[in-house]
């Protein structure tokens, strides 16, 4: 039975809808598992597959993890484990964190795991309100071809789109090519963003190969559903499809289902 690790330390929240998405995603033999702190990584690390980061604050992971956990996650990623990271988890994996710059939320420096070499910043899309809903929206994201066929050029973005629940989540400015391009926050006219930036396409979700392991970082979330009632057009993908994608395709972990599409 392989294990799949849903960090439920200080700062995550949310987590139970985690667990529900992994188990509708994942074959039979990966047991999801709740775990507070880096340790059961250390003593399991030969059948654990995936550790997930959550939502919630990266501030506290930082001082939870520091030393050894961040230590055993890097480890378990060079060695061929998977890492994905959402919203909070996803700004931790960077080499850097730029959160609500000239604001009294602000959030800025290193940060020690960088499976993704450059920055993570945002609140792309709204600001992004502590312990309160009022940051909630439904993100519309424009999709690599790469989902739909392997043989498409890489990083170029597709006329499919997925609309995803938003809360805070960031944007990726990589500092190398290195990284594969999943899906582009894209400034669609007349709308406006809460990030101060002139672009207007920004990377989403990333993918990147660490060694012998993968890397899939997502500034929203692909667990919630709560807006895939929007995802009904042909060009659209459900959140669980993403996850599939990411899963499986990118991950190669074994999943129930596959996404069939083209472009």
């Amino acid at each position: 039975m392989h294990l799949v690790y849903v960090y439920n330390g200080p700062g995550a929240s949310d987590v139970q809808d985690y667990v529900v998405a992994l188990k509708r995603v994942l074959d039979v033999d990966y047991k999801v598992e709740l775990v507070d702190s880096a340790e059961p990584l250390l003593k399991h690390a030969d059948r654990v597959r995936l550790w997930v980061m959550p939502g919630g604050a990266d501030r506290f992971y930082l001082e939870h993890l520091k030393g050894q956990g961040n230590e055993a996650l890097v480890q378990f990623v060079k060695n061929g484990g998977c890492y994905l990271g959402i919203c909070a988890g996803a700004y931790y994996a960077a080499s850097c964190i730029l959160f609500d710059l000239n604001t009294p939320n602000e959030i800025q420096g290193e940060r020690p795991l960088k499976f993704f070499e450059g920055i993570a910043q945002g609140p792309v899309l709204r600001p992004y309100f502590y312990n309160e809903p009022k940051g909630i929206s439904c993100g519309k994201i424009f999709l690599s071809e790469r989902i739909f066929s392997n043989k498409a050029e890489l990083n170029r973005p597709s006329s499919h789109f997925s609309y995803l629940y938003y809360n805070g989540g960031p944007c990726f400015l990589p500092e190398s090519a290195t990284c594969e391009i999943l899906a582009w926050y894209q400034k669609e006219a007349q709308e406006s963003w809460y990030l101060s930036t002139n672009a207007t396409k920004l990377p989403a979700i990333v993918y990147k190969k660490f060694d012998q392991g993968h890397v899939v970082l997502s500034g929203l979330h692909l667990e919630n559903s709560l807006f895939d009632s929007y995802n009904t057009l042909n060009n659209c993908l459900s959140n669980m499809d993403l996850l599939t994608y990411c899963l499986g395709a990118k991950m190669g972990l074994s999943c129930k289902h596959s996404i069939h599409c083209s472009l």
